[in-house]
């Protein structure tokens, strides 16, 4: 193509881009992932202007699909250190490791909250990361002296009504279970300069909140305290992200049935439908299965009337499972995992659910980790950024110390270790990418190779015995070549062979990936000069 139609072409793809109405636009890109959106904004002046508009980042934000974010922290399974992980999964359940580079090996995970979420660490800060877009930013922590704090004890959510961000701390040492009591919390806008107090107008005890955890729901955060009064041993409380007020909500008033000595219940507070839902079970001391009763799910039909409704009912298989905290109904599927690793869904069909394992579907393996340090949350990818924050706040965004945490040697080998797993990824597509060139190549040298019969009509006795000896000696360059490309494709196959038994060991894929072109390269090279000679 020449330069004068090469210009053309471009400035007509121009005209098409600047000639659709900003409103069509805007609602063709409202539709599209975070991730295409940040390439997007790169395409001219006006697409940036669009997406980067706050109002555009609320309509993306409301029409982005919600999916199952699990987490597993830190831990040492067979004398080796495992780091904090987040595997996120897609609209069609399959998981992905690869897109959340901002959580470190040190961190907790305490909520999720509009594509933003709030790390805890032991370092002397906290952070509030967009996993989309990579941006964060570090809090500090309102009470560095803290004695037993725990990334429990923090949670984060968003108020519409101003549109705000906030942190929520419980601010009460502990040892060791039960957790204590608190007369207040602590919130923090972001923004804002400083930590502040918001009175309680109850003493709440906390001996709930570790494993039953924190939830936000329009614009309130609820969570579980004890009460001895209740049927069920607990309340809900309520606080307004808006009004800053707490408010008590009574449980469901139905008996739970006993399951005999030695069996407790157990509670979870968690979100169904965007209700508040609290799940129920029993355990029993005398149980090699833990649960011995029904799982079984609230919601919260109305606040005020404080109205519930029974919402599931569900019969534990013949095997032993488990449930991650604190959101393990996403959609119409509840996520479980057994205790050699494996985690699966499964639909709800009615609302009396029995889960059978004929119908549980696999959706990964998670060992050598623990089955018990699975957390499970739900996470929308948006554009919701955090530099306005990050400037407004100067008071408390504090910058992190690279040597804490696992510390500085601990946690160079850890990059090191992720950097060269990437190197590898990156020169496996190379080898690829050249592979498919090479036969392509291959291709292109050979087909002026291949001889078409010509029509019968044409020839003459003189014609005809020149053909056929010329067709002899094509016949026997292409047998050599048929030969050496035959030699290459054994040589290939006899390395793939080796690195499927070998998959494992990542350096084994590069080392057999690149020896196995090294050995088609002879072969075409082979080929090549046959077909050179012809």
């Amino acid at each position: 193509m020449a330069p004068s139609e090469t210009m053309e072409v471009q400035t007509t793809k121009k005209k098409c881009i600047t000639c659709l109405p900003g409103e069509m636009i805007e609602q063709i890109l409202v539709r599209l992932p975070a991730s295409t959106l940040l390439r997007c904004r790169r395409v001219c002046k006006q697409w940036n202007r669009i997406i980067r508009d706050p109002k555009f980042i609320m309509a993306h934000l409301q029409k982005a699909p919600r999916c199952p974010l699990m987490f597993s922290h830190r831990e040492t399974c067979s004398k080796k250190l495992y780091p904090s992980e987040a595997i996120l999964f897609d609209e069609a359940w399959v998981p992905s490791r690869w897109n959340v580079p901002v959580i470190e090996p040190d961190d907790f995970l305490c909520a999720s909250c509009n594509g933003l979420v709030c790390l805890y660490s032991d370092k002397t800060t906290i952070k509030i990361a967009n996993l989309a877009t990579g941006e964060f930013l570090h809090l500090e922590k309102p009470d560095k002296k803290l004695k037993g704090d725990h990334y429990c004890l923090y949670n984060f959510g968003f108020d519409p009504v101003r549109e705000e961000y906030k942190v929520i701390h419980f601010p009460c040492e502990r040892s060791y279970f039960p957790v204590g009591r608190v007369n207040d919390i602590q919130v923090y806008t972001l923004g804002d300069e400083k930590w502040r107090s918001v009175r309680s107008p109850k003493t709440q005890m906390l001996n709930y909140i570790l494993y039953s955890g924190v939830i936000n729901v329009d614009g309130a955060m609820y969570w579980l305290i004890e009460d001895k009064e209740s049927i069920w041993g607990c309340t809900a409380v309520s606080f307004d992200l808006y009004e800053e007020h707490f408010e008590w909500i009574r449980m469901p008033t139905v008996n739970l049935a006993s399951s005999g000595y030695g069996s407790c219940c157990i509670f979870w507070i968690t979100e169904i439908d965007g209700k508040v839902s609290v799940a129920t079970d029993q355990t029993s001391f005398y149980s090699t299965r833990g649960f011995v009763g029904k799982l079984e799910f609230w919601t919260l039909d109305n606040k005020i009337d404080q109205n519930w409704s029974r919402k599931y009912s569900i019969q534990y298989p013949g095997v032993d499972i488990e449930f991650p905290r604190h959101f393990f109904i996403h959609g119409d599927k509840i996520v479980m995992y057994d205790l050699n690793g494996n985690m699966y869904c499964q639909k709800l069909m009615g609302q009396s659910i029995e889960i059978e394992q004929s119908k549980m579907v696999k959706l990964l393996n998670y060992s050598p980790r623990s089955y018990n340090n699975m957390q499970s949350y739900v996470h929308v990818k948006s554009l919701v950024g955090l530099d306005a924050y990050s400037r407004a706040g100067n008071g408390i965004v504090r910058r992190p110390k690279q040597c804490e945490g696992w510390g500085l040697k601990k946690w160079e080998k850890w990059t090191l270790e992720l950097s060269s797993l990437q190197k590898h990824w990156r020169s496996i597509h190379q080898f690829e990418h050249l592979i498919t060139t090479h036969a392509q190549h291959m291709g292109l040298d050979i087909n002026p190779l291949l001889q078409h019969p010509q029509e019968k009509g044409w020839l003459n006795w003189v014609g005809q015995k020149w053909v056929l000896e010329m067709l002899d000696a094509f016949t026997q360059r292409l047998e050599g070549i048929a030969k050496s490309m035959e030699q290459a494709v054994d040589a290939i196959r006899s390395k793939m062979s080796v690195h499927e038994t070998d998959q494992g060991s990542t350096s084994s894929v590069g080392t057999s990936s690149s020896s196995a072109l090294m050995d088609g390269e002879s072969g075409y090279t082979k080929a090549g000069g046959v077909a050179s000679s012809i």
